[in-house]
């Protein structure tokens, strides 16, 4: 999941149903289901509970908090920078890591950021 694609993360939070959230994002459900499902395996932890309705659990919550800040951090670098700048692509890949590994081992702490 190098690129991890924080629209989808957010859009799925924000939606809390994987069909809406994919219709945003022009994308299939069962696409975006998959992607989440991949992200789950591969930080080894649930980020959505999919019982009866689709709600967060604490990793998730931080995980959303995460992918905003990255957006946010990733459009204001490149906005301070010029409107034609293109972030470099590996230092994308290597944030994403550095904020998912942190997220997950900081799960349980209380962070707030700010907008």
């Amino acid at each position: 999941m190098g690129n991890t694609n924080w629209n989808y993360v957010i859009a799925a939070v924000e939606e809390m149903n994987f069909t809406k959230a994919a219709k945003r994002l022009y994308i299939s459900q069962q696409s975006l289901s998959n992607y989440i499902a991949k992200l789950e395996k591969q930080f080894g932890i649930e980020f959505f509970n999919r019982k009866n309705t689709l709600t967060l659990t604490a990793a998730g919550e931080s995980l959303y908090r995460y992918a905003k800040f990255i957006k946010m951090a990733v459009g204001e670098y490149a906005s301070a920078h010029n409107e034609h700048f293109m972030v470099d692509e590996h230092w994308i890949q290597l944030m994403t890591r550095v904020m998912c590994m942190a997220a997950v081992a900081f799960q349980n702490e209380s962070r707030e950021i700010h907008e």
